[in-house]
C-alpha cells in the first residue's frame, strides 16, 4: 500500500520547470532513494511531502488523504526531517534537542527522558552524550543527534536531504551503516536524497533516478544495477560505479550456500573471508590470495561454505 503518492505533479520557478507531470508511489516501509544531479527536483519532492512547497498542478496523497486537507503544522510534526546542516539548537543539550518535537507535543518529562535514552543508543552513541551541548560534538555525532531527533515523535515517514554530505568519508560510511540498521529495526518509510551513486546503492531498497524533473529510472536495487537497458543519460551518470557499489552492499552469506561437511583439514585461517563481509571484499581477498575459491567462516570462525568467483558470478546473475 502506498503511504505517499504523487499524481501528475508539476512545479516551476518562473520559466524553470523543476517537476514535470511527476508521478510516484512510495510504499510503506520502503527505503526510497532519490538520485540525481543538483537541480533535478530531489529536494523539491521532499519539501512537497512536508508541505513546504505547493505544486502548481497535480495531487499529493499522504496516508490516504490529500495533502491540502491536512493541518500543515500537525503534518510536519508527524514527519521526521534530517538535513545536511543538521540545525541543532546550540543553547539546548543533546537530550533537549532530541526531545524538541516532544516538547511541542507537551509529552511528559518521564516519556521524554525515556525516548532520549533509547534513541541515543539507537544511533550508536553513549547515554552520557545526552548532557552535552552541540558545540561539544563532532560533525558526525551532531548528525547522529539529528537522526535521533527526527525519530523522537515516532513518525511513519522520515525525509533525509543529503544528510551525510558534510562529513568525512569514514564518518559517512559509519552513519550509512547505522541508518541501514535503524531502517531494518524500525521499518520506517525513508525518502533519502543524494547525488552520490554509491550511497544510493548502499542504502536504497528502491532507487529513482531523476533527470530535469522527470523519472529516468525507477527500480529495485538489483534491477537498477544489473539491467543493461539504459538511456544515454543513465549511462553517463553511472559509468561503472553502480556495479562496484552493488558488490559492496551484498553480503557473502547472502550468496554462499552453507555446507555442513567441510573438513577441518582444509581449514587454513590465513586463507579465509568472513561470511558477513561484502562480495567486493571477497573478490579482493581472492585476488590477494591468488585463489579462485576460498573458504568463508562465520562469526565464531567456523567453516561455513566456499566463496567461488565463478559461483558468485552465476548467483549474482540468477538471484
Amino acid at each position: 500500500m502506498a503511504i505517499i503518492e504523487f499524481s501528475e505533479v508539476s512545479k516551476a520557478y518562473s520559466e524553470n520547470v523543476v517537476l514535470d507531470k511527476f508521478s510516484l508511489a512510495i510504499e510503506q516501509g520502503e527505503f526510497l532513494v532519490l538520485l540525481g544531479p543538483s537541480g533535478c527536483g530531489k529536494t523539491t519532492i521532499l519539501k512537497m511531502i512536508n508541505g513546504l512547497l505547493i505544486p502548481d498542478s497535480g495531487e499529493i496523497n499522504i496516508k490516504g488523504k490529500q495533502i491540502d486537507e491536512y493541518d500543515l503544522i500537525e503534518l510536519r510534526r508527524g514527519i521526521g526531517y534530517v538535513i545536511q546542516q543538521i540545525g541543532l539548537l546550540p543553547h539546548l543539550t543533546v537530550e533537549d534537542n532530541i526531545c524538541f518535537v516532544l516538547d511541542l507535543l507537551k509529552r511528559p518529562e518521564t516519556e521524554k527522558k525515556s525516548v532520549a535514552k533509547e534513541l541515543i543508543k539507537l544511533v550508536g552513541m553513549d547515554e552520557s552524550m545526552l548532557r552535552r551541548y552541540p558545540k561539544e560534538l563532532s560533525g558526525g555525532q551532531q548528525q547522529r543527534v539529528g537522526v535521533a531527533r527526527a525519530l523522537a515523535a515516532n513518525p511513519e515517514i522520515i525525509l533525509m536531504d543529503e544528510p551525510f554530505g558534510a562529513v568525512d568519508e569514514i564518518t559517512r560510511r559509519n552513519l550509512q551503516d547505522e541508518l541501514i540498521k535503524i531502517h531494518s529495526k524500525l521499518k520506517k518509510t525513508i525518502i533519502f536524497v543524494t547525488h552520490d551513486i554509491e550511497e544510493a546503492i548502499k542504502l536504497g531498497t528502491r532507487i529513482v533516478l531523476l533527470n530535469n524533473g522527470v523519472i529516468e529510472r525507477n527500480e529495485k536495487k538489483r534491477d537498477f544495477v544489473l539491467v543493461n537497458d539504459r538511456s544515454e543519460y543513465a549511462k553517463k551518470f553511472f559509468e561503472s560505479k553502480d556495479f562496484m557499489a552493488y558488490l559492496n552492499t551484498i553480503k557473502i552469506k547472502d550468496l554462499v550456500i552453507k555446507q555442513s561437511d567441510i573438513s577441518f583439514d582444509l581449514y587454513d585461517s590465513s586463507s579465509v573471508v568472513k561470511y558477513d563481509a561484502t562480495v567486493l571484499q571477497g573478490i579482493q581477498k581472492s585476488i590477494e590470495l591468488g585463489k579462485e575459491t576460498i573458504l568463508t567462516v562465520d562469526e565464531e570462525n567456523n567453516p561455513y561454505g566456499w566463496f567461488s568467483l565463478t559461483e558468485i558470478y552465476t548467483r549474482l546473475i540468477i538471484k
